[in-house]
């Protein structure tokens, strides 16, 4: 603990695992002049008002933060590098507890400046938003990597990247499809499962883009895939299902 400067300060890189123990000060965990990964189970809380972050790490390194289900951030986690530079990578984990399911909220507006954004194998997770953008929506350029398990839909703006890899699974409970898009074209790869019993479609892309379905992936709902707007184009070497609606529409 302090309250003056920053808990934790690595001035040449370096990294910093937190499990179970507390990180708080005027700021959390600073990383200067190197690369910097942060790992937390628990808490890392910088004070309310003092300006500074939960987590700062160093521009122009690759740096990564690890969290768990149940951990804490108090302000911002800033993983340094604006999408188009290096790549800063959040990682949303399994943490110490098997079939825990995560819930975080606050992706782009308290966990800033990361670009590529991965799921765990075996990690469950929850990308919360709000009535009008349920999820997560992946800025322009920006990617993410499902091997886990995500129960909530994500949208993709223009030019971004989803990967649900073999291991992966993607599923809503609403009528927003698991993947979505509408404010540019965008690209999906699955060699997962991406489903839904709720929404129209599995994969809605409102603004052109392309979708690759290999082997051992699943794209099922009402509607299977649907491009709108502008130019698509769909590859399927596995199995995309509407099953009252189009395959591919």
């Amino acid at each position: 603990t302090g309250t003056a400067l920053y808990a934790v300060f690595l001035e040449d890189g370096g990294t910093v695992t937190n499990r179970g123990g507390t990180i708080s000060g005027a700021g959390g965990v600073l990383v200067q002049h190197a690369a910097g990964t942060v790992v937390n189970d628990a808490t890392i809380a910088a004070a309310s008002g003092s300006g500074t972050d939960a987590v700062n790490l160093a521009a122009g390194y690759a740096n990564r933060v690890a969290v768990a289900p149940g951990a804490v951030f108090i302000g911002t986690v800033d993983g340094g590098n604006t999408i188009g530079a290096a790549a800063s990578t959040l990682e949303l984990s399994g943490g110490t507890s098997a079939g825990v399911v995560g819930t975080i909220t606050g992706l782009g507006s308290r966990y800033v400046n990361f670009a590529d954004i991965v799921v765990d194998p075996g990690a469950s997770w929850v990308l919360a938003g709000d009535s009008l953008a349920p999820g997560y929506t992946v800025t322009d350029g920006g990617t993410l990597t499902n091997t886990g398990v995500l129960r909530s839909s994500v949208t993709l703006s223009a030019g971004a990247s989803l990967t649900n890899t073999v291991t992966g699974t993607m599923s809503s409970t609403g009528a927003t499809a698991p993947v979505y898009a509408a404010a540019g074209p965008a690209a999906l790869v699955n060699a997962g499962q991406i489903t839904s019993a709720t929404s129209h479609y599995a994969v809605w892309l409102g603004d052109g883009g392309t979708v690759t379905n290999l082997a051992s992936g699943v794209i099922a709902a009402p509607g299977g895939i649907i491009v709108r707007d502008a130019g698509g184009a769909v590859a399927n070497y596995g199995l995309v299902q509407g099953s009252s609606s189009y395959g591919v529409f």
